[in-house]
């Protein structure tokens, strides 16, 4: 089948070499994968072209999705032999095993075909504090710990994350929940607080409202209908420094990074060259060093064809 063609992007900037890019870090939603939740042929052919020509450039997924979410980014890293995802928005930061090599831990961070490498989940005395806020006033609420996602009391709301892909939450009484959270039994990653816009509007409001709100905590808004709420340490731009200080052996400086969402925001401002999707918030493409074209329209291997010469 003949490949699809585009004419050559104009103005894409020339400040980092070919030779001086050593990562590239991909949001997924919104980014890598088209509106139809997939990856494009032509996309997917570019990533191997990278792979084969620059064997030496690391090829990074980043997402506030948990991993169990990411089955067709995870099987397209196995293809290419790159195995780091960064997920949950930057709270775990973890190795596939794409060769069939790891053995696994010792303890429920690792699994056979998965294994931590950086993690910020919250503190437990704040994740136990907004428990027991969404029990007491009836929020919905979803608490993240690796591949598992729980509710201290079922609420119509938990549907919207398997609209998202993600599996219907476990649900673990508030009796329960917080003597596992207190004793670091379940780490928590990220909590999101479900519903329709206007509630969740207020439920923002209330807990700006509420003095004892733990401080070490920030909230992100990535739609409409959820908010969520992670360790401060927590974001794609640290997991991201984090990989490259300690394991790819190279700086920012040396990431090309695409996104389109708040949460891409810190990654693409930090990067050597940041790159916000035609698609993306408006914000986040005022921050961009380049703006390329829309996920449908292959924007990001479009870029890396035009920045590396593949």
């Amino acid at each position: 089948m003949t490949e699809k063609t585009y004419p050559p992007l104009s103005d894409i900037p020339t400040h980092l070499r070919p030779e001086d890019v050593k990562l590239i870090a991909c949001d997924i939603d919104g980014t890598t994968l088209t509106s139809s939740h997939v990856i494009s042929p032509y996309t997917l052919e570019t990533f191997r072209k990278v792979r084969h020509q620059r064997p030496d450039i690391n090829i990074l997924f980043a997402t506030g999705r948990p991993r169990i979410a990411t089955v067709a980014i995870r099987e397209a890293m196995r293809e290419l032999g790159h195995a780091v995802g960064i997920y949950l928005n930057g709270a775990l930061c973890g190795r596939e095993d794409v060769e069939g090599q790891l053995k696994g831990g010792e303890d429920a961070k690792s699994s056979l075909d998965f294994h931590v490498l950086h993690e910020t989940p919250l503190k437990p005395k704040d994740a136990v504090w907004y428990v027991q806020w969404a029990v007491r006033n009836q929020r919905c609420v979803v608490l993240y710990s690796y591949d598992t996602t729980i509710t201290p009391f079922d609420h119509p709301s938990c549907e919207l994350v398997q609209g998202a892909s993600e599996p219907y939450p476990v649900e673990i009484p508030e009796s329960d929940l917080i003597p596992q959270i207190l004793s670091n039994t379940l780490k928590v990653h990220k909590m999101i607080f479900l519903g329709p816009k206007v509630p969740l509007d207020q439920t923002r409001t209330d807990l700006d409202s509420e003095s004892t709100r733990p401080t070490s905590t920030s909230f992100l808004r990535n739609n409409n209908f959820s908010l969520e709420v992670v360790s401060k340490h927590t974001s794609k731009a640290a997991a991201l420094k984090f990989f490259t200080d300690n394991l790819a052996g190279c700086r920012l400086d040396n990431v090309i990074a695409f996104g389109d969402g708040d949460n891409d925001v810190e990654m693409i401002k930090e990067c050597g060259l940041g790159v916000g999707m035609g698609n993306g918030l408006a914000h986040v493409k005022k921050v961009a060093k380049y703006v390329a074209p829309t996920n449908d329209e292959d924007g990001v291997a479009r870029v890396l064809r035009g920045v590396l010469g593949l």
